[in-house]
């Protein structure tokens, strides 16, 4: 794998990305193991080269920072104790299998928590393309649930397409409407089922379009739901939020200066427009949610 294929994946969610990320470190090790005189120090730089470059291609995917930099502390503790270096990249191979345990069991636990929810309201509206949605209906598929699933497209750049073209695969009825048609959809739905790239404060911050979804079934009294993991908890104290501009052609490709065009793939969606926080730990009340995970 190319770090370029990750820095420029326009269509993955966070979970995608990060798998991509632990593969490309794991890429890393394998070739610096088949070295017979590795250059411990140089490696570290390329890895945290490596892990910088992804994480500044998607500085509001939380869950990103969190692994990629706790990855590279621990290379710099096993450097600070002057291991051997074959030993330290068995150390690092270690690591980095617990890390995909750690987000396995977290997708895991989610996902059993989505279906227990799915049984008693199978009619859902959802955005994007998120990993943990997907593998919450794969759950709900797999204990015979069926469902009925409102894929908004997502514009720009339309990956909501991919979500629905997935689920056609197996016994749910799907249903792929343009964003702004998600009013004329939402009287068909139980609730609506978002993710997060990153929890803030009082804010989460997801794909643009998540803001007029979360309004709109206000507006249609129907629940919304979030599903995350807590290691994109990310305050914007600790870190500032940044949003960058995308490509203006998927907007608008004719050659007009005088039209300002702006891209934005995420945006602010606050915490009060949501009803319910699933996360690893188990289903919340989104006020209790922020009392034990976003201090008060």
């Amino acid at each position: 794998m190319k770090i370029d294929d990750i820095i420029n994946d326009n269509y993955s969610g966070s979970m995608i990305l990060l798998q991509k990320m632990v593969e490309q470190l794991n890429d890393e090790l394998k070739v610096a193991q088949d070295i017979k005189t590795t250059d411990v120090e140089k490696l570290y730089e390329n890895i945290s080269e490596c892990v910088k470059s992804i994480v500044r291609s998607q500085p509001n995917m939380a869950s990103l920072r969190k692994y990629g930099f706790l990855f590279t502390a621990h290379f710099k503790r096993l450097l600070a104790q002057e291991i051997e270096p074959k030993s330290i990249i068995i150390e690092l191979t270690h690591k980095l299998k617990s890390i995909e345990d750690e987000i396995k069991e977290s997708v895991k636990n989610i996902s059993l928590n989505v279906s227990k929810i799915l049984a008693h309201m199978p009619k859902v509206m959802t955005i994007s393309n998120s990993t943990l949605v997907r593998r919450s209906f794969d759950e709900a598929i797999a204990q015979n649930k069926h469902l009925e699933v409102t894929c908004l497209k997502s514009d720009p750049p339309g990956e909501g397409v991919v979500l629905a073209e997935y689920l056609s695969k197996f016994d749910v009825k799907v249903r792929l409407a343009a964003d702004f048609e998600m009013g004329l959809f939402m009287d068909n739905v139980n609730f609506v089922l978002i993710s997060a790239d990153r929890i803030l404060e009082n804010e989460i911050i997801n794909k643009s379009g998540t803001l007029p979804l979360c309004l709109t079934a206000k507006y249609f009294n129907i629940p919304v739901y979030l599903i995350s993991e807590t290691a994109k908890i990310l305050f914007e104290q600790d870190r500032a939020v940044k949003f960058r501009k995308r490509d203006a052609v998927e907007i608008y490709d004719n050659q007009n200066n005088d039209i300002l065009v702006d891209n934005f793939y995420f945006e602010r969606i606050p915490l009060l427009l949501i009803d319910k926080v699933i996360c690893e730990n188990g289903i919340f009340d989104t006020e209790e949610f922020k009392k034990w995970y976003l201090k008060g």
